[in-house]
Formats: structure tokens, C-alpha cells, sequence
């Protein structure tokens, strides 16, 4: 069992301490909860052992190797983030209850990625003009602007909020869940949750046709062709 930190310490105190340095790392959702930039052109990474370690590639190609090895593409929050609100532009990777979130802009040099399924709690230091994210292995402080750390947590919160409407929408659908049959006042509920749900696919799919059309043809579908597109998918069944 991990004890519980007791000391509170700032992310330049937390990075002065690593195992070493490696050229590659396999990182899953599961073994490290911190990521940021390591001078220039190098990546810092807190592992869930409660040990630092020092990655030889930019911070970008970190994050771009951990997707291609944890199977996540963009069709998996693109289209979300683009249903929710056209108006974020700082984006988490979002897999269910799986998120690793920056802390803000991702161009700028401070911004830290971080595990939110198992940060326990969360509060701004007025002080320290900072952020306390407290971990079971450590407490530390990063640097944060309040309002917008919580906006782009908020906003990766709604996304994995979809993205586990649309599991349970599925599951419902094959027999998988434990209860597949809404009564009483749950019904309307229900309702809503497959309305949603199929709005979410078309919105999916419409970000998978476009992004393919514009790589074939250098534009994307008119809204009508979009529409023709996603009524066939979309076809009920019949003899």
C-alpha cells in the first residue's frame, strides 16, 4: 500500500529527481500520472511508482507515441469535443474514464499532462499561483491558471460523459448490460440517452466522411451530401 504523502512539493522541486533517462518508454493509461516538457527537446514523466524519468524525445512525440500504443485515434474526441462546444480548442485525450489533460495550453512551455482518474482532489493556491493535484504518491503544485485548468477539465469531463452514454447506448443494444429494459419514469430518460447517442454517431461519422473526403479532394462534404451519407448508415432495418 502507498502511504500518503505528507509534504507538498512544487513540480521544478519534483523534477529534480529521476531514475535516469531512456529513449523510449511504453506509457499506458495505468503507470504515470505527470508529463511535461524537460528543457527543450526532452519529456518528464512522474510514474505511478512515484518515480520521475527523464524521456530523450519532445514532449509532443511523447504524447503522439503513447496514443499510437494505447490504440486512442482522434475519431475518439474530435467528434465529441466538436458536439459539446465548438468553442474549445485545449483538448484532453479522453477514453472513457481514462483522461490525461493539460493543464493549459498545450504551446505553452509550463503546460503539465496530467491523470485525472486517480487524482483525488484538486485546489488552487493563491499563493504559490498554482495548482495542488493530490495523488496517493505525491502532492504537487503546478503551474496553472485557475479558470482555464477548469474549463479544460470540465470540458474532457463532458467528453468522457459521452463517450461511456454511447457504451452503455451499445451495450443496451446487444443484451450486454445487466438491466436492457427502461420502466416507469425511466423510460423518457432512456429516450434521451438514445437520442443523444445517435446524434454523437452522426456527428462520428460526419468527422470520419470529411476528413476523408478533404484528404482525397481538398474539401469537405456539402451539408447535403452529409446528410445522403449518414441516412444510409443510419437505415433501418427490412427484408
Amino acid at each position: 500500500m502507498t502511504n500518503q504523502p505528507s509534504a507538498t512539493v512544487t513540480l521544478a522541486e519534483l523534477t529534480k529527481s529521476s531514475i535516469g533517462g531512456v529513449e523510449n518508454y511504453r506509457l499506458t493509461w495505468d503507470n504515470f500520472l505527470l508529463m511535461t516538457n524537460y528543457g527543450q527537446h526532452e519529456t518528464w514523466v512522474y510514474l505511478t511508482t512515484g518515480q520521475g524519468l527523464v524521456i530523450h524525445q519532445p514532449l509532443n512525440k511523447v504524447l503522439r507515441e503513447f496514443a499510437i500504443q494505447n490504440q486512442y485515434y482522434s475519431r475518439y474526441a474530435v467528434p465529441y469535443y466538436e458536439y459539446l462546444s465548438h468553442t474549445c480548442t485545449i483538448r484532453g485525450l479522453v477514453a472513457g474514464y481514462n483522461i490525461l489533460v493539460p493543464s493549459m495550453g498545450s504551446n505553452n512551455p509550463e503546460v503539465v499532462y496530467y491523470m485525472t482518474k486517480p487524482l483525488r482532489d484538486h485546489i488552487y493556491l493563491e499563493q504559490q499561483q498554482g495548482m495542488l493535484l493530490n495523488y496517493d504518491q505525491v502532492k504537487v503544485v503546478i503551474p496553472a491558471y485557475p479558470k482555464k485548468f477548469e474549463k479544460i477539465l470540465k470540458h474532457a469531463d463532458r467528453v468522457s460523459h459521452c463517450q461511456i452514454k454511447v457504451l452503455r447506448e451499445m451495450m443496451r443494444l446487444f443484451g450486454i448490460a445487466e438491466e436492457t429494459v427502461a420502466v416507469g419514469n425511466q423510460y423518457y430518460e432512456q429516450e434521451q440517452d438514445t437520442q443523444m447517442v445517435n446524434e454523437l454517431q452522426e456527428q462520428i461519422y460526419g468527422y470520419l466522411f470529411n476528413s476523408f473526403h478533404e484528404l482525397l479532394y481538398g474539401e469537405k462534404l456539402t451539408a447535403e451530401q452529409l446528410k445522403k451519407l449518414c441516412e444510409v448508415l443510419f437505415l433501418p432495418w427490412k427484408r
